[in-house]
């Protein structure tokens, strides 16, 4: 089966660059595709990845490039420049300025000082390009964005004069710029980095007391039901080495935490499937399993540890069977990410947006067999992305309100299986969130 689903992956990425290219292509004969925002659903299956290139440029780039003339009436574009002044540190005399551009898809972004010295040196994720700088207070920066395309010559430079602003009180104070035009949600630091690990003491009670819940559970429905606990890792640890180093960003660091350690301890576990993200997440990293600008999942990312799951499963329910992201509708669109937000950036009120690649998942097929399990699901909002694909897979699916985790209803429904999903900044170091609220009705 798995190899199966690998060959229909690998076959969609061609697709995949195909409805990019013809979404761009649609956009350019009605609307500026950089200045207007649009949504085009697309008619074609689905493609089973959406990679978008960002990796990481030579930190060692110093100066723009020459193409003597190489690329003739052929020139890459910066269309919009601005800037933002935010609070991201604790020392109030230095401030980070978000700075946003819209340019070519997938060029490289110059980020240059008055001299031409290359501040920054990365690549746009699709026409949006993200980046932060820091600034003195009292002070300006006058700087000059450029843009290469490929098969084209380098763009004009855009200029701009770095200064702090009036509206700094606030915005900002939750996130954090890193590398590849990425926004990172800076809450739980101390969980992303490791700093904040459960004890021995603090495992041990959280083993047990998740050993109880399934018996709880098991005593309500009257028959073998089993635990599946999918704890998604945060986007910050995945991409740990494509942050700034401190002060300015998070640095590089890549720590165990409550819940690699808890997955450890129930990895041999025949009644509760404890299932780590990290690895998983880990070996997709250079495909589009996180916005660029958002806290959550892509539903490719959440795809990626729902197959773990159906691995889990089969154990159990061998002929159950697994959603396959070729049947559903592919989406493209600008769209405002949680991060940009006034709680966070607030940038899109100086029109930062993210375009962005999705599924549409409706459900597309709804299986009712003897092969298929049931489930009862709750979680946080990491639900959404992953919830769609339950509906093509088992035979009765019933869940809570988000960040109920309570067994509402549990002893009518009776399902096969207890799901918990759940963004590891959730997860205490108690892991309380897998058995502290489990009464019920």
């Amino acid at each position: 089966m798995k190899s199966k689903l690998i060959l229909l992956l690998a076959a969609a990425v061609l697709l995949q660059a195909l409805c990019s290219c013809s979404a761009h292509d649609a956009a350019e004969t009605t609307a500026d595709p950089v200045t207007q925002p649009f949504t085009q659903q697309e008619t074609e299956p689905a493609p089973a990845s959406f990679d978008i290139e960002t990796e990481a440029l030579p930190s060692e780039v110093t100066k723009l490039p020459n193409d003597d003339g190489k690329y003739k009436n052929k020139t890459a574009k910066v269309t919009q420049a601005m800037f933002k002044s935010v609070c991201q540190r604790v020392d109030s005399e230095v401030m980070d300025v978000i700075i946003y551009c819209e340019a070519e898809p997938d060029s490289t972004i110059y980020v240059c000082d008055k001299y031409k010295n290359v501040l920054r040196c990365e690549k746009a994720f699709g026409p949006c390009f993200y980046t932060a700088l820091p600034l003195e207070e009292g002070t300006k920066k006058n700087i000059a964005i450029y843009a290469k395309a490929d098969g084209k010559a380098l763009s004009d430079g855009v200029k701009l004069t770095l200064k702090h602003t009036d509206d700094v009180s606030s915005a900002g104070k939750n996130v954090f710029c890193g590398k590849d035009s990425k926004i990172y949600l800076n809450w739980y630091d101390d969980h992303y980095y490791g700093r904040v690990q459960s004890s021995e003491e603090d495992l041990t009670i959280a083993e047990m007391m998740i050993r109880k819940t399934v018996n709880d559970a098991r005593a309500l429905t009257g028959k073998n039901t089993k635990l599946i606990v999918i704890s998604a890792t945060n986007p910050a640890v995945i991409y740990h080495d494509r942050q700034y180093d401190q002060p300015f960003g998070r640095g590089d660091s890549l720590e165990e935490t409550s819940s690699t350690l808890l997955a450890k301890r129930l990895k041999d576990d025949p009644d509760i499937y404890f299932i780590d993200c990290r690895d998983i997440l880990m070996e997709h990293r250079d495909e589009e399993i996180f916005y660029s600008t958002d806290s959550h999942w892509t539903q490719l990312g959440a795809y990626y540890c729902y197959l773990e799951m159906m691995d889990r499963i089969h154990r159990d329910f061998p002929k159950a069977p697994v959603a396959e992201l070729l049947k559903y509708n592919v989406v493209h669109e600008y769209r405002v990410s949680d991060l940009m937000t006034d709680n966070f950036l607030n940038g899109y009120r100086m029109g930062m947006r993210e375009y962005t690649t999705y599924v549409n998942q409706t459900p597309v097929s709804r299986v009712v067999n003897d092969h298929s399990p049931s489930i009862y699901y709750v979680g946080d909002s990491y639900t959404g992305a992953i919830s769609g694909f339950f509906n093509d897979t088992f035979s009765e699916v019933k869940t809570n309100e988000l960040y109920n985790y309570n067994f509402h209803h549990l002893q009518k429904i009776k399902p096969d299986y207890l799901v918990y999903v759940f963004t590891e900044r959730n997860l205490d170091a108690q892991c309380s969130i897998v058995w502290s609220q489990t009464t019920v009705d």
